[in-house]
C-alpha cells in the first residue's frame, strides 16, 4: 500500500542512489559461494538473486584522461550481493574478518516498478525505502542493525547518503533540447563530453566522477533494454544530475546533515530539497540556453561563424576545429589550446543566442511538477505484486515525507 501524504502527488525524483553504512550480514550469506545459493535458508533465498565474488564498484562513467578511483585492497575479500531483481539492490560486502556491508546501491524506481522510466512521487519514494528496509532486515547478523539500512531513521544510525541521482523528464519532440547540450560547456568541468549514441545521449563528468550530468532519450534507452515492453512512449529526454561525496556536499544545501563517524553526512531529505541542487547544477551550462546579446562582446569572427554552423548544421565544434588546424601553424600546444578556447567561447555565445531552449520554460516550477513518464503495464503489475503486502514504515514517512511529521519513538 502506498502511503498518502497529500491529495496532489508531490514529486521526489530520485534514481540510482548509494548509502554508506556498516553492518554485519548473516554468516551463512557472507560465506555462501555463488553456485550454492540453493543452500541458503528459505527466507534468504527468497530475496537474494546472485552473488558476485571479488567484485569492486563499477565506475559509472570514465571520460578519456579522467582519474580512476582507488582500487580496494586486494588482500581483503569483497563480494556483491544482488537482492530482489536485476540492478535493483546491490550490497557491497567486505570480509575483514567478518562479512560487513559498507555500501548499499539501489534504484527506487526499479524496486517498485521494475524499471526507472517514471519520475517518482513522494509516496513511491517512501514505499521504496520501506521495501528496502523490509528486504534487507532478514539478511542481518543482528536484527537490531536495521537502523543502519535506511539513513535518518534512528539517532544512532551509521547510514548516510553517499550519492544521489536526480532525474528530470522533458518532452523533446524535435530533438532541439538534446542538440543544445551537444556543444555546451559546464563551468565545473574541463573534460570534453562523451557521446554514447549520436543524437540520443551526451554525458558530462568531472575528473573524479563525483559530478555527472546525462542528457539522453529515455524512451529510446528503455525501448532497447526492455526489448519491446515499452509501447507508445512519448519522446522523453532525461536530464539527470548525479552528485557524490564532495559534490553532494557542495550542491545539496537542504536535507538533514549530521556527523557520522566524525564526518558531516547527509542523513535524510525532503522532496522539496531535490529541486534546488538540480537547478544549481544545470544552470551552469554555457552555450545551450537562449540569452540576449551582451552590450559589448569580443568579436571573434571565426568562432562566431563556428557557432552559426553548429546551430544550422549540427556539425560539432570539434570537427570544425580539426579543419581550422589545417590552416594554422601553431607555435606550440599551449598556443593551440588558447586559440581553441577563444573560438569555442565565441561559438558558444552564438549557439546561446540562436538556441530555442528557454531557461524559464525548462526550469519552471510547472515543468518540474508535470513531468512525463514512461510506463510498462505488465512489468509494473508483476513488480508491484511482489511487494504488495509491504506498507510504508512510519519512521520513513517521518524522515522523508513531503511535510515533517511527528517522529515515532525509536525502539
Amino acid at each position: 500500500m502506498i502511503y498518502n501524504t497529500s491529495i496532489t502527488p508531490v514529486l521526489a525524483p530520485v534514481d540510482k542512489a548509494s548509502i554508506s553504512t556498516s553492518f554485519r550480514i548473516a554468516e551463512v550469506l557472507g560465506t555462501c559461494l555463488p553456485e550454492c545459493l540453493h543452500t541458503l535458508p528459505p527466507l534468504l533465498r527468497e530475496v537474494v538473486r546472485s552473488i558476485t565474488m571479488g567484485a569492486k564498484n563499477k565506475v559509472r562513467f570514465r571520460p578519456k584522461d579522467a582519474k580512476m578511483p582507488p582500487k580496494y585492497d586486494p588482500k581483503i575479500p569483497t563480494r556483491q550481493i544482488h537482492v530482489d531483481g536485476f540492478d535493483t539492490i546491490t550490497l557491497r560486502v567486505t570480509k575483514d574478518p567478518l562479512p560487513v556491508v559498507d555500501t548499499i546501491i539501489f534504484n527506487p524506481g526499479k524496486l517498485i516498478y521494475g524499471h526507472n522510466g517514471r519520475i517518482l512521487t513522494v509516496d513511491e519514494l517512501l514505499l521504496a525505502l520501506s521495501i528496502l528496509n523490509h528486504l534487507l532486515t532478514p539478511l542481518l547478523a543482528d536484527p537490531g542493525d536495521w537502523i543502519h539500512i535506511v539513513p535518518g531513521l534512528h539517532d544512532n544510525s551509521r547510514a548516510s547518503w553517499k550519492s544521489l541521482e536526480i532525474p528530470v523528464h522533458v518532452l523533446d519532440e524535435d530533438g532541439s533540447i538534446l542538440k543544445a547540450f551537444a556543444n555546451a560547456k559546464h563551468l565545473d568541468m574541463n573534460l570534453p563530453p562523451f557521446f554514447k549514441r549520436k543524437g540520443q545521449s551526451v554525458t558530462f563528468a568531472n575528473s573524479t566522477n563525483t559530478l555527472l550530468i546525462r542528457a539522453y532519450r529515455k524512451d529510446i534507452e528503455l525501448g532497447v533494454t526492455k526489448r519491446g515492453k515499452v509501447s507508445n512512449a512519448p519522446p522523453v529526454l532525461r536530464l539527470e544530475v548525479a552528485l557524490e561525496d564532495d559534490k553532494l556536499h557542495e550542491y545539496f544545501g537542504g536535507g538533514t546533515w549530521k556527523p557520522v563517524d566524525g564526518i558531516r553526512r547527509l542523513v535524510s531529505f525532503r522532496p522539496s530539497d531535490l529541486r534546488q541542487p538540480w537547478l544549481d547544477v544545470m544552470t551552469k551550462f554555457q552555450g545551450c540556453y537562449s540569452r540576449v546579446p551582451a552590450v559589448a562582446e569580443k568579436d571573434n569572427k571565426l568562432g562566431r561563424h563556428m557557432g552559426w554552423v553548429t546551430s544550422k548544421t549540427g556539425l560539432s565544434f570539434h570537427d570544425q576545429f580539426d579543419n581550422v588546424k589545417q590552416y594554422y601553424d601553431f607555435e606550440n600546444a599551449k598556443a593551440e589550446s588558447n586559440t581553441k578556447s577563444r573560438l569555442y567561447a565565441a561559438a558558444r555565445a552564438v549557439t546561446s543566442l540562436l538556441s530555442p531552449v528557454q531557461l524559464a520554460d525548462l526550469f519552471s516550477e510547472q515543468a518540474w511538477n508535470n513531468q512525463p513518464n514512461i510506463t510498462m503495464q505488465k512489468l509494473e503489475a508483476m513488480t508491484l505484486a511482489r511487494h504488495k503486502f509491504i506498507d510504508v514504515d512510519p519512521l520513513v514517512a517521518a524522515a522523508y515525507g513531503s511535510k515533517p511529521q511527528p517522529t515515532p519513538s525509536n525502539p
